[in-house]
């Protein structure tokens, strides 16, 4: 219940770790008097076994948000230690089928998530592992406490309905926690999808140089409102010196990690040098297992970290190239609205081609049409993720699970992932709106084209637009690789 209610995954290990220590006291009390049946012993057994999983995978998720990745790992690896001495196969042979079905579930979810968190850290956090005895103890959480009963003659009103009629199986919080991960995975793919045709379209509508060439043609001179509005953007998210701040805390990362590294090589290396020492000193006496043997693995991580790091350190270089060769519009862009308004030139006698050619007028009723079908994927993709959030399976399986029957997983699955039908329609309905629109847009701009006046002003009007337009996408392309950057390497 306190996972379907949302409960911090911190309180709900407390719970679990609680849960499994009050079915070990029940195992220890009752074994020694042979009074319960082994179904009953065993069934005790192995749910211990299954909350101590339990406990320790919600606080592997504690963990996570905490950005502790390393402990993560480790907490994931005793939750499937734990799951695997519940399956041990006398255990196991002897219990109920719905607490094998249980068990098994849980196993799915333990190394799923295991097998996530290790990828995540081996390739992006790169934390160490910590021992199972180097963790810190999950603890306990205060169930109930005792309470005396004001009047026992009338328990039937004093009690009401059952003690235990709101407890949830534990398939269930296993069924809502797979029924996460499903929605996740098509949400994601679903917004990926509709943004890589957002980025295609920006970048076709850049080699055009548009919306920059109406903009040019329209104001002469002056600035266009919507550079005005980047510009002030860019001010305050700290323009070019920023990035220079940001690519200095990145580099200064990279050099620690790389210290940190040659660190714990030279301690490998000196006890590399001190085991071949007391192997020459003392012979055949010496039956350690050689240093080459024990250290392997660890060397053999720390090959990948300067790996990682060296590739981390090539794209920097791609991303330091970037900013260097747009630098100077970066800055412009970050400047005064006087100083930014210097660097574009004016071009007169443009006005009356704006409003008179009939090959602008559609060129911009073409761009408006384009910019609604953006502006509406940006917000069907916010009222996406807003019913992500909303979206909760819980009482559907809470009711499946009262009726007493197995739970079909998929057959609810799939009526819920119904709901984001429309979602998934109307974004492949905007995107494929794209094409056509496109094809006009670039029929329309030839025309425009050909139809201009020879004016160098207007062209450098244009030209000095569109660069100010590139590197503002540029500056804000930076701007989240190096935040991902520094977080990588903190």
């Amino acid at each position: 219940k306190n996972a379907l209610d949302a409960k911090k995954d911190g309180i709900i290990a407390k719970l679990a770790n609680t849960v499994a220590d009050l079915y070990d006291s029940a195992y220890a009390s009752v074994a020694p008097s042979g009074a319960i049946t082994p179904s009953i012993l065993t069934q005790l057994q192995i749910k211990a076994h299954m909350f101590r999983a339990a406990a320790q995978y919600r606080k592997a998720a504690d963990s996570s948000a905490g950005a502790k990745y390393g402990e993560e790992v480790a907490r994931l690896e005793i939750a499937e230690s734990h799951v695997k001495k519940g399956m041990d196969g006398s255990l196991f042979k002897n219990a109920p089928p719905a607490l094998q079905m249980d068990l098994k579930n849980l196993q799915a979810i333990v190394s799923q998530a295991r097998t996530r968190a290790e990828k995540d850290n081996d390739m992006v956090y790169m934390e160490t592992v910590p021992r199972a005895d180097a963790l810190a103890p999950i603890g306990f959480a205060k169930l109930a406490g005792a309470k005396l009963l004001p009047d026992i003659s009338s328990m039937g009103e004093i009690i009401g309905s059952a003690y235990f009629a709101k407890l949830v199986p534990f398939a269930v919080h296993q069924a809502a926690s797979l029924y996460s991960d499903r929605k996740d995975r098509l949400v994601t793919a679903e917004i990926e999808t509709l943004q890589e045709a957002t980025t295609l379209c920006q970048s076709l509508l850049s080699s055009l140089n548009l919306p920059a060439a109406i903009e040019a043609l329209e104001q002469p001179a002056g600035l266009p409102p919507s550079l005005l509005a980047r510009s002030e953007e860019v001010r305050r998210e700290g323009g070019a010196s920023g990035l220079e701040e940001s690519w200095k805390t990145i580099n200064a990362l990279a050099a620690k990690n790389a210290s940190i590294l040659d660190e714990a090589l030279k301690v490998l290396d000196d006890e590399a040098l001190d085991d071949a020492q007391m192997r020459r000193q003392f012979g055949d006496r010496w039956t350690r297992t050689p240093s080459s043997e024990l250290t392997a693995s660890l060397r053999s991580s720390a090959k990948t970290y300067r790996d990682k790091l060296s590739s981390a350190k090539k794209s920097d270089l791609i991303v330091r190239k970037k900013f260097d060769n747009e630098k100077m519009h970066i800055m412009a862009l970050g400047s005064s609205r006087e100083e930014l308004e210097s660097t574009i030139p004016s071009s007169n006698n443009s006005n009356s081609l704006a409003l008179k050619d009939p090959n602008v007028r559609e060129l911009k009723v073409l761009l408006s049409k384009l910019n609604d079908n953006l502006k509406k994927r940006a917000a069907l993709i916010e009222e996406l993720k807003q019913f992500q959030r909303a979206d909760d399976i819980g009482p559907r399986l809470i009711e499946a699970a009262s009726k007493k029957t197995e739970i079909d997983n998929e057959l609810l699955f799939t009526e819920q992932l119904k709901l984001y039908d429309r979602f998934t329609s109307q974004m492949r309905e905007l995107a494929s709106q794209q094409g056509p629109l496109l094809e006009n847009i670039n029929a329309a701009n030839d025309k425009f084209i050909e139809s201009k006046q020879t004016n160098d002003a207007l062209r450098m009007r244009e030209r000095a637009l569109q660069n100010l337009d590139n590197a503002y996408k540029l500056f804000k392309e930076l701007s989240g690789n190096m935040l991902e950057g520094i977080k990588v390497g903190i």
